[in-house]
């Protein structure tokens, strides 16, 4: 029953659905210690079982965020990483729902609930452009095509071991290049 926005400036809305009235309103820059990139937020809010999910970008435990569907407050806030236009999304990893975020340094598994870190890894992106650009797609379960360097993309695997995982690379190609184009598989 509520439409979601955030405005390019960090402006995060709640609209009612019925008509348009104001449910709650925040800003991820003013209040969550994110910062603008050059053309503006463009990371897509999620929704996951009542929870909004924003890359909010940030130093110390805010560079994802959850809050609270009806009220716009804090749920959580996890991982340190600056965020440009990317988007999270959750995927299915050994049977279990993780939300996956990549910053413009790190890529994370988290639990969607409670932002709990399962894993990270620095994915070694480089320059200004393309990187913070850099949204995973999943190619098959457990596997990730991400467009992290100037001159290469790779795809890696999650690997769940006990109860931990384990991140492997699994090839690198010069074929497809860091640019500001998400690709669909």
């Amino acid at each position: 029953d509520k439409v979601i926005a955030l405005h390019a400036q960090g402006a995060l809305v709640a609209l009612n659905s019925k008509d348009g009235e104001l449910v709650w309103r925040t800003n991820i820059v003013a209040q969550h210690n994110s910062r603008v990139p050059f053309y503006g937020m463009t990371t897509s809010p999620i929704l996951y079982k009542n929870i909004l999910i924003v890359a909010t970008g940030g130093k110390q435990n805010s560079a994802i965020s959850a809050f609270e569907l009806g009220t716009g407050k804090i749920r959580w806030a996890s991982g340190a990483d600056n965020v440009d236009y990317q988007s999270p999304g959750i995927y299915t990893i050994s049977g279990k729902d993780q939300l996956i975020f990549t910053g413009n340094n790190y890529v994370y598994g988290l639990t969607p609930e409670t932002g709990d870190i399962l894993w990270q890894f620095t994915h070694g992106g480089s320059g200004s452009r393309g990187i913070r650009s850099a949204n995973l797609v999943e190619v098959k379960p457990n596997h990730f095509l991400i467009k992290d360097k100037g001159g290469s993309a790779g795809l890696f695997q999650v690997k769940a071991i006990s109860d931990s995982f384990e991140i492997n690379e699994v090839w690198r190609t010069r074929h497809i290049k860091r640019t500001v184009v998400v690709p669909v598989y």
